[in-house]
């Protein structure tokens, strides 16, 4: 008894041990390349959010979502990527771009109109903003 218990502990532990070493080494999302959820205005999607942050995160949250609208400001990260503010009627959309070197940040001016893919990370209640995560330009 005191045998198969010892036996039961070392494939438990094992399994553990691969589950692990298997969720470690698992491949990170391409944003790009997938197909989007949702298909919406930038205003649009920020007035779901004010209305119902509860709900619109339990939609949105975790997705990837095509937005277009109008840029407010573009600055540089520490990653080498960049932030981009879209403005809104009542609210921002920060929207964090990798580095890439296709890029063309001249093209990413203020008051230009934009279409963006990212991934939707939620609202955050303390800077009234919308934020989105590995997002690619589209337009």
């Amino acid at each position: 008894m005191k045998r198969n218990l010892i036996f039961i502990g070392i494939i438990l532990l094992i399994s553990i041990v691969v589950y692990g070493i298997f969720q470690y080494n698992k491949p990170h999302r391409d944003i790009a390349s997938e197909k989007s959820s949702y298909d919406l205005s930038a205003d649009d999607l920020y007035k779901e959010f004010e209305q119902d942050v509860d709900k619109a995160s339990m939609q949105y949250a975790d997705k990837v979502i095509t937005f277009a609208g109008t840029i407010s400001n573009v600055e540089q990260n520490q990653n080498g990527g960049y932030n981009i503010l879209l403005k809104g009627e009542k609210g921002v959309i920060n929207c964090e771009v990798d580095a890439a070197p296709d890029l063309d940040k001249k093209k990413l001016s203020a008051n230009s109109h934009v279409k963006i893919k990212g991934l939707c990370v939620g609202f955050d209640d303390l800077l009234q903003e919308l934020q989105f995560k590995k997002c690619h330009i589209v337009q």
